[in-house]
């Protein structure tokens, strides 16, 4: 089974040492905040591979479930599980969450009578989704009229277009035999995928690169059209031994960027070609590859290998809008090739351990920066997203207490086992803007996909256990058991970090605006709680855990108390309201959504007023605008309230504007 799980084996071993959370005595302010995060799954084994977000913030997570449970939304697609006896338990999943990480807006099975495994996901400009993965399964559900080049004895790739709405199958097609790892769309809906496949059943179109599968095991390189119909281009890639495919990106001239990693030795590298070797001497070790295909799948604009004396595995891509292709996985090489002033020039990892790699090809394929990524024990990453102008995002798989991170993350070191880790790259390479690793003590995550959209990025994989970082109001805030999908989501806004591991609050200066972020950091199986004094409740952790992380952003102004159930000691939290003059007035704003059961209080104090008044009381609405009488300076304050009850927020801290 080529899965996420194999090729990350090797961070699974015996746990390492665990360390405690680095005191945060400044409550340091992070680049990012953690704004949703969720379990995903039923009562058996639910694993997710891949995560997309689209341009409305709506998160996407796929992989694959034996769960009969597994909950699914009504009128999905495909709401009965169809996987067969306990030996062949899978059907493929999507789950689709809304920005706030509290709805599900759809959730559906994938599958037929057997194996069937969603390797990756992408989502076009509608939020239709396409979902690539493998299928064993003789009665795999296509659609009338798209592609269907099953293979009766084999694996199959299956290519599989979701509605908005998740209630149908836009199309659903079978590619050929072998298994989908790789899929992109460009703006017409056009689907490039890539993968593995054996032998010459897979199809391959006349002019394609390579026409003819050349070794023991291919990757290939498919455009299908936007029907779902047929081919644009397919073509094999690989030599004479063994290739497997990793993911796609596409420029914007329509060149796809496929990654993967090969033992051949006669891969088809280019002339001039970054690397035009393998690393190291042994079919029995493999390098990663880059390809560039020029648009129509005849040519190859570059290829290279990459690699060292040493295995690499799992490599990601995806390319900018600059036509810059970007690549992340893993190495065990000692000298894998990394250029001056990067990063991490050397592996840190003991003897034959693994840490993760960053490149960045330029157009024509020339490296502009090659970088390592990692600690002392095993690191590697899986995946890889590009934002808008160039901002590189890298998730991945930690073992070690010291993986870098940045002042403020939601998590400075790992746990007993294994975290999943997100880090941002600086543009030039050299350095690390933001990084974080993602999980709880006494468990493992694994940081399988990331993808960057709508100022979220979306991470996702497997959890085992129940101390996952939850944020927000998630979904599913509890952990079903045997092993839960994840899906989490930060932006690119700061969040204040406080600690509870040594007994007691850091900063009781702690300030923060409507909507920012605190994280809070504890240590001990008891229970911590965010809430006003009168009982106005926000946040309870209800998880027991020997260290635990919680993200939670404020949707209301007002002054909150923060109380550790431990030690009984209290953290006043006061979150301010917001408020701009603009030439039609002042624009307040008090809330960031609305909750059901609670309303709002405003107070305004115009200028030469001693008291405050009251603008608007017992209101659902979230924000509103307010006209100044006259020039001069306004003061504003909120509060949130039970619509039925006595439990209300202390006023927030005033907010003045000038007019």
């Amino acid at each position: 089974m080529q899965t996420k799980y194999r090729r990350t084996r090797a961070l699974l071993g015996a746990a390492v040492a665990a360390g405690l959370a680095t005191p945060a005595d400044a409550a340091p302010r992070s680049d990012h905040a953690l704004r949703t995060s969720s379990y995903v799954g039923g009562s058996y084994v639910d694993y997710a591979e891949a995560v997309a977000v689209d341009a409305a913030g709506n998160l996407y997570v796929t992989g694959y479930t034996g769960s009969e449970d597994f909950p699914t939304s009504d009128g999905a697609a495909q709401t009965e599980f169809t996987g067969g006896d306990e030996t062949v338990p899978y059907d493929a999943f999507v789950t689709k969450v809304d920005p706030k990480g509290s709805e599900v807006v759809y959730s559906t099975y994938i599958g037929g009578d057997a194996i069937d495994m969603a390797l990756d996901i992408t989502v076009d400009a509608t939020g239709a989704a396409y979902v690539i993965g493998k299928t064993s399964s003789s009665d795999f559900p296509t659609t009338p009229g798209a592609l269907d080049n099953r293979a009766r004895s084999a694996d199959n790739v299956f290519l599989t277009k979701i509605a908005p709405d998740g209630r149908s199958f836009a199309y659903s097609a079978i590619l050929g035999p072998g298994e989908g790892t790789g899929v992109d769309v460009d703006d017409e809906g056009r689907a490039y995928v890539t993968g593995t496949t054996r032998g010459s059943s897979y199809p391959a179109t006349a002019g394609a690169l390579q026409p003819q599968p050349s070794g023991n095991g291919d990757s290939f390189v498919s455009e299908v059209t936007a029907a779902g119909d047929g081919f644009v281009y397919s073509t094999f890639l690989g030599g004479t031994e063994v290739e497997r495919s990793g993911d796609v990106g596409i420029d914007p001239t329509g060149a796809a960027v496929v990654s993967g990693v090969t033992s051949s030795e006669d891969f088809p590298a280019t002339p001039g070609a970054f690397q035009q070797s393998p690393g190291d001497d042994s079919p029995a070790v493999m390098d990663a590859y880059v390809t560039k295909l020029a648009p129509g799948g005849e040519t190859a604009v570059y290829s290279t290998y990459l690699g060292g004396d040493d295995f690499e595995w799992q490599v990601g891509v995806d390319a900018d809008a600059s036509g810059n292709a970007f690549v992340a996985g893993g190495t065990s090489s000692s000298d894998f090739p990394t250029t001056r002033g990067a990063f991490q020039t050397e592996k840190k990892s003991r003897r034959r351990g693994e840490d993760a790699f960053v490149v960045k090809l330029d157009p024509s394929g020339d490296v502009r920066y090659s970088t390592l990524l990692g600690g002392s024990a095993a690191d590697g990453a899986t995946s890889v997203a590009v934002a808008d102008r160039g901002t590189v995002y890298v998730a991945g798989s930690t073992r070690s207490n010291d993986f870098p991170t940045t002042p403020g993350a939601l998590k400075r070191k790992s746990g007993d086992n294994t975290d999943a880790f997100l880090t941002r790259v600086a543009r030039s390479g050299r350095s690390i803007v933001y990084s974080t690793t993602y999980g709880g003590w006494s468990q493992y995550e694994l940081g399988l996909d990331v993808a960057v959209a709508a100022g979220r990025i979306g991470l996702a994989g497997p959890t085992y256990g129940e101390e996952l970082p939850l944020a927000g109001k998630p979904f599913q805030p509890e952990y079903a058991g045997n092993a839960d999908a994840y899906v989490a989501s930060f932006s690119p806004t700061p969040a204040r970090g406080t600690n509870l591991v040594r007994a007691g609050f850091d900063d009781p200066r702690l300030r923060l605006g409507l909507g920012d972020t605190v994280q809070w950091h504890f240590k001990s199986n008891a229970r911590r709680s965010v809430e006003d004094a009168s009982g106005l409740g926000l946040f309870d952790s209800r998880r027991r855990g020997r260290e635990y992380h919680y993200a939670f952003s404020f949707f209301a102004a007002g002054r909150f108390v923060a109380v550790d159930s431990a030690t009984k000691d209290r953290q006043r939290i006061p979150v301010r309201t917001r408020a701009l003059s603009t030439p039609e007035g002042i624009r307040l704003a008090w809330a960031t959504e609305r909750r059901e059961g609670y309303v709002f209080d405003v107070q305004a104090k115009p200028p030469g007023a001693s008291s405050f008044e009251t603008v608007h009381e017992g209101t659902p609405a979230t924000d509103a605008m307010y006209e100044p009488a006259t020039d001069g300076r306004y003061v504003f304050r909120a509060r949130i309230r039970s619509a039925e009850g006595r439990a209300a927020s202390g006023w927030s801290p005033p907010v003045a504007v000038e007019v």
